[in-house]
């Protein structure tokens, strides 16, 4: 299996990925076929104890590979929002096939079409690598907007380690992704700024699934600790953090080789206030 980028060049946006490069993600059904659901879906979705009386929200939920297990765990209502079609679409004929009551809606998770203090939880899993850092932070608003008090939010996204210079993902010597970073002019200007997000980048990303589909698209590149600065800014309390790491285990169970033993995907945790009496 090829690793390498080779002359590739992005000539396309995010959306138009998920529209026309979207069968690892529309064909895999509710198989575990990438890393990412390995270290970054499968770790979040442990988070979430839900009980009878909750209200749950899949925010940018794709085709509902983390929606169907969410409904399956027993909360309340669950919802899903995405602003990609195709995706959506899948996901909503996944429901006719198994009606698990859930509630989808085309939407952008920086614009989200709920009411205020809706949710008991909020979960965004492989979305943001998607959303520029100002994205980022309209949606950290838009879901403490929508979570009731004492709400929380779970936010999934690959590790900023993939990204380095020199790392595994860079270099070729893993199979399962490779980045290569993308010129980004209004970047620099920020960082001449001193401007809070400045260290994230873009990369075009090749990401391989368990039967050898390939998914290409442009991703951000965002640290822990800026995820955390931004919740923080749009108003969240308290916040918690974990690091998921390759292993030859997950190699194994995506038919993919490489370097072990090094952070691939990260979840932040946070809370919004509880309401004073």
């Amino acid at each position: 299996m090829a690793s390498g980028i080779g002359d590739f060049k992005m000539n396309f946006s995010v959306k138009e990925a998920y529209e026309y490069n979207h069968r690892m993600w529309t064909g895999k059904g509710d198989r575990c076929t990438t890393i990412g659901d390995f270290l970054g879906r499968i770790p979040s979705l442990d988070l979430i104890h839900p009980s009878r009386d909750e209200t749950i929200l899949d925010a940018g939920c794709g085709a509902g590979f983390c929606t169907r297990r969410i409904a399956r765990m027993g909360g309340k209502k669950v919802y899903g929002c995405d602003r990609a079609e195709t995706m959506l679409s899948q996901a909503i004929k996944h429901e006719k096939e198994e009606v698990l009551g859930i509630n989808y809606q085309l939407a952008d998770i920086t614009k989200l079409p709920y009411s205020e203090e809706t949710f008991d939880t909020v979960v965004c899993i492989a979305v943001l690598i998607h959303s520029s850092p100002q994205e980022c932070l309209a949606f950290f608003r838009e879901a403490l907007r929508v979570l009731k008090p004492g709400g929380m939010l779970i936010v999934s996204t690959m590790h900023e380690a993939l990204y380095k210079l020199g790392s595994a993902n860079r270099t070729g010597q893993s199979s399962w992704a490779q980045y290569r970073p993308l010129e980004n002019k209004w970047l620099a200007w920020l960082k001449d700024k001193n401007i809070l997000w400045s260290k994230s980048r873009q990369f075009e990303e090749i990401y391989r699934d368990a039967d050898g589909n390939l998914f290409v698209s442009p991703v951000w590149s965002h640290s822990m600790n800026l995820l955390m600065q931004l919740m923080k800014k749009a108003g969240f309390g308290m916040m918690n953090s974990q690091e998921q790491y390759v292993t030859e285990d997950v190699l194994k169970a995506c038919n993919q080789t490489g370097k072990v033993g090094y952070p691939a995907f990260q979840q932040v945790i946070a809370w919004k206030a509880k309401k004073r009496r």
